[in-house]
């Protein structure tokens, strides 16, 4: 996808503070609901040129200002020599929405961006109007009790090619035809450069690793405010256990 020519009026970015660390975040809408919206990883620009995620954008700002950003060392945001505990990057949500000026929102987490909210509704329901999960289980790998997701050895698996292989384009273009086997050509290439724009490798390893260790079989049953959980017919055990948990 040749980007300098495609013509896309993409919304300002701003900067949140969040403990000494940039945070680039955008808002779109008017509304006086909010709604923060997070991934996994994530580059507020390019979104913007794929026609799915801008007409996902655009019913959002339907009826909420759509507030979305970068976590730390991910994106257009600050890249610190430590990219800090799940904790950390949930204050970067706090910040944000001090930044946008927004006391409440809803909050829609999307795969492993879903951490973090559950984790945000958890610590702050005064300001959590709503959680949305989707696609994010209570753990990503098996242990004891759990027997959803892959092993600790396939997950290890996950991580080692990981490491050799992120950022390069045959594993980007398996990932994209894997999310989306009808992808034509242009998505594919949209898919590529945008993730190379997301995280470098060894961010793309921290956030994975941090995703393979946290739990959230504690955290779950302590949010009090309105969830939906939302997934893939393939996921449909783990995330019964999430709305049973929650």
């Amino acid at each position: 996808m040749d980007v300098p020519h495609v013509r896309v009026e993409i919304p300002d970015i701003s900067y949140a503070r969040a403990g000494g660390v940039a945070i680039a975040y955008q808002t779109f809408g008017e509304h006086e609901r909010n709604l923060v919206l997070v991934p996994m990883m994530s580059n507020l620009v390019f979104p913007w040129w794929d026609a799915a995620w801008r007409g996902m954008y655009e019913q959002f700002a339907s009826f909420a200002r759509l507030i979305t950003f970068d976590k730390r060392g991910t994106g257009l945001s600050d890249r610190p020599r430590e990219l800090g505990t799940l904790e950390a990057r949930m204050d970067d949500i706090r910040a944000v929405l001090d930044a946008a000026k927004a006391e409440r929102a809803t909050l829609v987490g999307l795969g492993g961006g879903g951490q973090t909210c559950a984790l945000f509704a958890a610590t702050y329901p005064e300001r959590t109007e709503a959680l949305v999960l989707v696609g994010t289980p209570a753990r990503v790998v098996q242990a004891a009790g759990y027997p959803y997701g892959p092993s600790e050895e396939e997950w290890r698996a996950n991580l080692k090619e990981i490491r050799e292989r992120w950022g390069t384009r045959e594993y980007f273009e398996s990932q994209a035809r894997s999310l989306n086997p009808e992808a034509d050509e242009e998505f594919v290439e949209w898919f590529v450069t945008c993730q190379r724009f997301c995280a470098s490798p060894e961010a793309a390893l921290t956030f994975h690793r941090v995703l393979g260790e946290t739990d959230l079989r504690q955290v779950l049953p302590t949010i009090s405010v309105p969830t939906l959980v939302l997934f893939r017919q393939e996921m449909r055990d783990q995330m019964l256990d999430v709305a049973e948990r929650t």
